[in-house]
C-alpha cells in the first residue's frame, strides 16, 4: 500500500545559505515529486521576505473578500479567495519569485528554460466549509509532468488554519476522465468524480500536512487536493507560482509593471527560469487573474 504521507527534504545549511542546490537535493526532490506528486524542501525560503508579504496580504484580506470583483476559489462559503502577491519591484523578493531550488527541480523535470506563466495566491479566511477534491485542471491534459506548482505558505500552517488536503500519488494515471462532466457540479469541471474519491480514500486516504513558513512545497499540477477550513480568525495566505516547459505555451501569462524588467531579466540570468510577461505601465496593471491551463500548442498529442 502506498504511503499517504507528504515527504520532506532537510536541505543542508550550506546549500540554503549559498542558494546553490546540490545534485543530492535535486535528485531527492525529483524522485519524490515524480512518485508522490508533492515534496517539501524545508526552510529554503527567506523568512524576512515571507513575513513582509504575509503582513501586507493579511491586512488586506478581509476587505478583498468584500470586493465584488474578488474571485472565490469554488464556493463562497469556503471563503478561499484569490489574492496575488505585490508586484512592485521592491516587494518582488527573489526567494519567492525566483527560488533557486524551485528553478533547479523544475528544470530537472520539465527540461531547460522552464517558464513561469502564473503568479497568484489563495487566502483561506475563517470558515467551516471546504472545497471539493479537485485538480487544477478542467480540460483534457497530458499524462506526464507538464506543470509544477511552487507553493509558499506565508505562515505556519496545520489543519487548524487551513492546511491543504493532499491526496498523495493521485497524479499518476489520472486524466480528464476522472473529472466530473458538468460545470454545474460543485467545484466545476476541476472536481474529481466523487465515486473515484471514495474509492481512493479506502486505499490511500488524504492527509493535511503541517507546513512551516519558509518551506517550499512543489506539487505536480495534476495532483488531487482540496482547500480546507481555516478555523481561526487570522487569514492563511499561500502563494502559487506555476512553472511550465518552454514548449507548452499556455494561454495564461503574467502581468507585471515595466519597471520590474531589470529584476525579471536578472532572475533568468541567475536561475534559468524564464517568465512570460505582459509588461504594463502603472496605470493599467491587471487587477484580476483569468486562468486556463489549456495549451495553445496544437501539436501536442493527448
Amino acid at each position: 500500500m502506498q504511503s499517504n504521507q507528504v515527504q520532506t527534504i532537510n536541505v543542508p545549511e550550506e546549500e540554503r545559505s549559498s542558494r546553490i542546490p546540490s545534485a543530492e537535493t535535486v535528485g531527492a526532490a525529483v524522485s519524490l515529486l515524480q512518485r508522490d506528486g508533492i515534496v517539501v524542501l524545508k526552510q529554503v525560503v527567506e523568512l524576512d521576505a515571507v513575513k513582509t508579504i504575509n503582513k501586507i496580504l493579511v491586512t488586506k484580506a478581509e476587505d478583498l473578500a468584500s470586493d465584488p470583483a474578488t474571485h472565490f476559489n469554488q464556493t463562497k462559503a469556503a471563503r478561499n479567495i484569490s489574492q496575488p502577491p505585490p508586484t512592485t519591484p521592491e516587494l518582488m523578493f527573489d526567494t519567492l519569485w525566483a527560488n533557486p531550488f524551485a528553478a533547479a527541480v523544475s528544470a530537472a523535470i520539465l527540461g531547460p528554460r522552464p517558464r513561469v506563466h502564473y503568479a497568484n495566491g489563495n487566502t483561506a479566511l475563517q470558515s467551516t466549509e471546504r472545497q471539493t477534491v479537485h485538480a487544477d485542471l478542467d480540460h483534457n491534459h497530458l499524462r506526464f509532468p507538464f506543470a509544477i506548482v511552487a507553493n509558499f505558505y506565508m505562515t505556519d500552517t496545520s489543519a487548524t488554519n487551513g492546511s491543504t488536503e493532499i491526496w498523495v500519488g493521485s497524479h499518476r494515471d489520472t486524466s480528464v476522465a476522472d473529472h466530473v462532466d458538468t460545470r454545474d457540479a460543485p467545484g466545476g469541471l476541476s472536481t474529481i468524480r466523487p465515486e473515484l474519491v471514495e474509492a481512493r480514500r479506502a486505499r490511500v486516504p488524504p492527509v493535511q500536512p503541517v507546513f512551516q513558513a519558509g518551506d517550499l512545497v512543489l506539487r505536480d499540477v495534476r495532483l488531487w487536493h482540496a482547500g480546507m477550513p481555516n478555523r481561526t480568525c487570522i487569514p492563511r495566505v499561500m502563494l502559487a507560482f506555476v512553472i511550465f516547459p518552454w514548449w507548452y505555451k499556455p494561454l495564461v501569462r503574467l502581468s507585471l509593471p515595466a519597471e520590474a524588467k531589470p529584476l525579471v531579466h536578472r532572475w533568468t540570468a541567475d536561475t534559468g527560469l524564464e517568465y512570460d510577461v505582459h509588461w504594463l505601465d502603472g496605470e493599467n496593471l491587471q487587477k484580476e487573474f483569468f486562468v486556463t491551463l489549456e495549451s495553445a500548442n496544437h501539436a501536442l498529442a493527448y
